[in-house]
């Protein structure tokens, strides 16, 4: 299966997704909602990494309509999106999707390598607070 999903460490608080050739939309779409449902069940911050640096060509078909279904069914509790590798060509469409669904700017970035993510999910882990933090 060219796209797959696992806790990448013990506490659970990062998802690695890795989208690689060869892939189908139908895969994606059974997957990312799986992924979904998964990090939602957990009761705090979770960051994911989504590692396309080996995803090859995307498959045929309406890239925006499938990424902005993603964005929709995106958990709350993501605080950071970490994108790996991607060519130009997907930058474009995600670049696309945040100025669709701009309340996901914050939380998305691009990276070279899965070091880079983690580094960079390390300082917005720093800077994240709850929801609740500071209500009483």
């Amino acid at each position: 299966m060219g796209v797959h999903f696992e806790w990448f460490n013990e506490q659970q608080d990062i998802m690695l997704c890795r989208i690689q050739a060869p892939w189908t939309w139908a895969e994606y779409e059974v997957v990312g909602p799986l992924m979904a449902a998964e990090i939602r069940q957990k009761n705090y911050p979770v960051a994911n990494v989504v590692d396309v640096s080996k995803m090859g060509a995307m498959p045929g078909g309406n890239p925006l309509g499938h990424l902005q279904q993603a964005g929709r069914t995106m958990p709350e509790n993501i605080y950071a999106s970490a994108i790996v590798g991607a060519p130009y060509g997907a930058t474009i469409f995600m670049d696309i999707l945040m100025r669709l669904q701009p309340q996901h700017k914050q939380k998305m970035f691009f990276v070279m390598t899965i070091d880079e993510a983690l580094a960079r999910i390390e300082q917005r882990k720093a800077g994240h607070k709850p929801k609740d933090a500071g209500s009483a």
